[in-house]
């Protein structure tokens, strides 16, 4: 049984739980109030982040996971890498508003209809210039209702390119968080052309992807690492690090100690912060979010792949709370479900069972007020403080559905600085603003 942050949760197949998948099962979860709380970008993507020249010859980034393939609706953890290479619509301003990217500038022309005019001039790494059919096909790849991205483009119906800079996309109900949840956080672009032409190897090594981001990705591993090298035309300017080589841990342990053996330079995630700086010997840097956890049994190992134990503990965990005697909503890893069919599975739609979970049901009338404040909100930034106090008081007041809300932490070695980390840091060329130490 697990119960504790993120990181100790484990999945099929021997693969840590990430943060990025569980971002996704969240998202699932608690769709209500997880609009602007999932990975999202930090404020130093776009222009405004690239400095005068290449300053730092290599950096080293260190994640406790491997990744398969670079194409997010095959890995969704493909979002450390690609968010170094791929830029997207908008991005998240230093107050937490939505500010211009590749769309130099954007309308809500109705209720359920976003117009985006296309930067001119930005082109792939192959040459070939972005359009706005480049822009269409990402968001229509990225947002099939089916697939395992779906949470990210909540109402997505389509995106059409109605000229060669002007994309229009269509929701089928308004949403209040499109903008900086999916655009500026999840709409990632890449080229139509080149993802055409290699249907079936798309974000494969070898392959790999075409994107038009400060770092272009030269090969993928995923058994070592991904390296990556600066776009020297990039549209935002000089990129201030000329390398980057994602190097891959099997688990947080093997990460810290290659911290402490100077092999690694900065990690993006730390889940057990006080173990980890206690091996590694790294500077930590934590932000307040509502990054959050759950209860889960991992049915892959002995015991729990017993479903006769699995009832008993969901029986053991429901009887004394209001969901005595009914089924819970979770599934996946966080198999509080005495039903077998659903304990397997982990992304995509199938994570929130037919009927979804009524929040409103269970959440305690407290949590009214803050739920209301938290949708009315105008910025991701507020809507951060909110969330993290509803989760805070959903754990005091539901322990037994086993939510809690934590900060999240990055490390860096003493060698650099990290000043613009912050709780939007994943879905962003996340570190434009890492510098050497003085």
């Amino acid at each position: 049984m697990t119960i504790g942050p993120p990181s100790s949760h484990s999945q099929p197949h021997g693969r840590a739980a990430t943060p990025r998948r569980l971002a996704a099962v969240a998202a699932a979860l608690l769709a209500v109030v997880l609009g602007a709380c999932s990975s999202a970008p930090a404020t130093q993507s776009g222009g405004s982040g690239a400095t005068s020249g290449a300053t730092i010859p290599l950096l080293r980034i260190g994640l406790s996971w491997d990744t398969a393939n670079l194409d997010q609706t095959k890995d969704l953890d493909a979002v450390f890498i690609d968010s170094l290479g791929l830029d997207t619509l908008l991005k998240i301003g230093p107050q937490g508003q939505v500010e211009p990217d590749l769309a130099t500038s954007w309308a809500q022309t109705s209720p359920v209809t976003y117009v985006y005019h296309i930067r001119h001039g930005v082109k792939f790494w192959d040459g070939h210039p972005l359009t706005a059919a480049d822009v269409a096909y990402s968001l229509t790849y990225e947002g099939n209702p089916k697939g395992v991205l779906a949470y990210a483009f909540p109402g997505f119906k389509s995106a059409v390119a109605t000229d060669p800079y002007t994309v229009t996309v269509t929701l089928t109900q308004p949403e209040a968080d499109w903008l900086d949840y999916t655009g500026a956080q999840n709409a990632y672009v890449f080229e139509k052309q080149f993802t055409q032409a290699h249907k079936a190897t798309f974000g494969q090594p070898g392959t790999l992807v075409m994107g038009s981001g400060p770092w272009e990705f030269d090969s993928l591993d995923p058994t070592k690492d991904a390296e990556l090298t600066a776009n020297p035309h990039w549209w935002g300017g000089k990129v201030p690090i000329q390398h980057v080589s994602m190097l891959f841990y099997s688990n947080e342990t093997s990460l810290a100690l290659a911290f402490r053996a100077g092999e690694v330079d900065l990690t993006p995630y730390v889940g057990s912060p006080n173990s980890f700086k206690a091996t590694s010997g790294a500077t930590l840097l934590s932000t307040p979010s509502c990054h959050i956890g759950f209860f889960g049994m991992n049915t892959t190992q002995p015991g729990w792949n017993d479903v006769h134990v699995r009832r008993a503990v969901a029986y053991a965990l429901n009887r004394t709370g209001p969901l005595s005697g009914r089924q819970t909503a979770f599934s996946g890893s966080g198999c509080i479900v005495p039903d077998p069919s659903v304990e397997d599975t982990w992304l995509g739609s199938t994570m929130l069972q037919p009927g979804g979970w009524n929040f409103a049901e269970y959440a305690p009338s407290s949590l009214d007020a803050l739920l209301s404040q938290g949708l009315t909100t105008s910025t991701p930034a507020e809507r951060f403080a909110v969330y993290a106090k509803v989760f805070r008081q959903l754990q005091d007041d539901v322990p037994y559905v086993g939510l809690y809300a934590s900060d999240l932490t990055a490390a860096v070695s003493k060698k650099f600085t990290w000043s613009d980390y912050s709780a939007w840091s994943w879905n962003t060329p996340y570190v434009l603003g890492v510098k050497p130490a003085a």
